[in-house]
């Protein structure tokens, strides 16, 4: 899916760990290629409460979807006329560069809500 042909409309996701790394515990599971993903989130080893009430740790590309989705929602809060091309545009913007991810997504970019809310 993070190759389709429909970028206007959509903001591909990467997972990454605490290190800044992609996911590579199981296999390499974390979407990757330059012009393929815009964007790396936290997504590896995260707690997430568990249908038991209790905790869990997780990986994947959903999670760090749920952040990005996160972040869009503070953009929107503080933008309520916004499009969602302004809100992919904002995210993009604000995200910060990391130099060992940039030759695996786009421009190495890293979600940073509050440069995206600056």
């Amino acid at each position: 899916p993070a190759s389709y042909n429909l970028k206007p409309n959509v903001l591909t996701v990467t997972a990454i760990d605490q290190a800044g790394k992609l996911g590579t515990a199981s296999g390499r599971f974390s979407n990757y290629g330059l012009g393929a993903v815009d964007l790396a989130a936290p997504g590896i080893g995260l707690e997430v409460l568990s249908p038991r009430s209790d905790y869990l740790q997780r990986s994947g590309t959903d999670l760090a979807a749920a952040h990005v989705a996160g972040a869009a929602a503070l953009l929107w809060q503080k933008n309520p006329a916004a499009s969602a091309g302004v809100v992919k545009d904002m995210l993009l913007r604000g995200a910060r560069r990391d130099a060992d991810l940039a030759g695996q997504i786009t421009e190495g970019r890293v979600l940073d809500i509050a440069g995206a809310l600056n």
